[in-house]
């Protein structure tokens, strides 16, 4: 379990996300009301999550398993198709040729031994065999690989293509990256141990088919959010609105954020969290956490800001941040709900960076009684001005946090410490 994985298990943690691990929701809070999305996400465009398969695959040892796979096929140009096969173990789907053409491949290595303790270097089958697949083959298509006992069995669409039988087992062993580059989706993924009758792994996972998290031009290759197009806005929606919240908050990030010239005149953005859209004004925001690198003025200024809508754009007490741009930075806001006033702390690195006491009757979590309806209606963003691309400033996330109370210097400097 990552380490991010035992802070998100603080009952007060609202919200954990991990570019390392796919951008799943790993807070143990899970909102009531989401639903599914219609949105659909090739499971070849997102590499992380082929690294926790290969860890799942490996847990089944020399247990009995059966791999399901769905796969939407939109033409048939491209070789593999989901290709688990690294080194010396490991199973795959793929487009082959034979003298009658081409067809579909479904092959298992070093999964079974022979009599004498070899481990079996291949067993391929043919999928549609004998049958020539052309270039504009499209549809659903469902393969299934078992091993149970000695035996391994292949079935395309619910007829068996395939069986081997050897003499001994061996142990799952992915030595390397899973990939799949054919034009196309997964649909679905399901890996279970037939020994213990659990499901190991699952693509969609629970997060994906809610659709807690919906990340848009948005691509974590290398293990981080980035913008897959730069030019346009980038960001992860996540399914929370604090409106009418009442309740302390802290939001953590460990976020890097290039610098830029200030002879452009313009505005970039780096927004680590927003709900509403923060650069239009305090109408049409909810509260806005990130670096302003503004350059439209006379004054260029580079500023770590939070601000609440009834803060107007103007945060109170922003940090000069000339210093935190160009290198990787842990940052964090805490806001402490009290009768006598809201505190709040800004701070990277664990380093306490600024402090102060807002008046009494400002809440962020609260509308603008004033606000336009409509306007800041959007749920809270990670690296995202709620959808405006006019600012966009290159912010590169791994890891984002929300707690449901200030936290302490002390615990965010060892959060800090944790995710740096």
């Amino acid at each position: 379990m990552s380490a991010l994985s035992q802070i998100a298990k603080d009952p007060s943690c609202l919200l954990a996300v991990d570019a390392l691990q796919g951008g799943r929701w790993l807070s143990c809070i899970k909102p009531d009301g989401v639903q599914p999305s219609s949105v659909q996400r090739n499971f070849s465009e997102s590499p992380e999550t082929w690294y926790l398969f290969t860890s799942a695959y490996n847990s089944i040892g020399i247990d009995d398993f059966e791999l399901d796979i769905v796969f939407n096929l939109n033409a048939c140009t491209n070789k593999n198709i989901f290709w688990a096969i690294a080194s010396l173990n490991g199973i795959g789907i793929y487009r082959g040729s034979t003298a009658a053409g081409y067809d579909f491949v479904i092959q298992a290595m070093r999964i079974v031994t022979d009599s004498s303790g070899q481990l079996i270097s291949s067993t391929l089958w043919r999928f549609n065999a004998g049958t020539e697949i052309s270039d504009t083959l499209s549809g659903i298509f469902h393969v299934k690989i078992t091993r149970i006992g000695t035996t391994v069995s292949a079935y395309g669409n619910g007829n068996r293509v395939g069986t081997y039988t050897g003499a001994g087992i061996a142990p799952t062993n992915l030595t390397g990256n899973c990939s799949s580059n054919f034009d196309g989706s997964i649909q679905e993924v399901t890996l279970k141990n037939l020994t213990t009758g659990k499901i190991v792994w699952r693509y969609p996972s629970w997060e994906e088919r809610t659709r807690l998290l919906t990340l848009t031009n948005i691509t974590t290759a290398g293990g981080v959010f980035r913008a897959a197009d730069e030019a346009k806005s980038a960001g992860i929606k996540t399914p929370l609105d604090f409106r009418g919240n009442t309740a302390s908050k802290t939001f953590i990030v460990r976020a890097f954020c290039p610098s830029h010239d200030d002879s452009t005149k313009n505005l970039f953005l780096h927004p680590f969290f927003t709900q509403g859209r923060w650069t239009y004004g305090k109408d049409y925001f909810v509260f806005g956490f990130g670096i302003w690198e503004d350059f439209r003025g006379t004054s260029p200024m580079r500023q770590l800001r939070f601000a609440a809508s009834g803060d107007s754009i103007a945060a109170t007490n922003p940090v000069d941040a000339s210093n935190l741009l160009d290198q990787w930075h842990v940052f964090a806001v805490s806001y402490e709900m009290a009768s006598s006033g809201q505190k709040f702390a800004l701070y990277a690195d664990g380093q306490l960076l600024t402090s102060g006491t807002n008046a009494a009757e400002v809440y962020p979590w609260r509308s603008n009684p004033t606000t336009t309806p409509g306007t800041d209606s959007g749920k809270v963003y990670i690296r995202d001005n709620a959808g405006d691309g006019t600012y966009v400033a290159g912010t590169v996330v791994s890891s984002a946090l929300i707690f449901d109370r200030a936290l302490t210097q002390p615990e965010i400097a060892a959060i800090s410490n944790t995710m740096g």
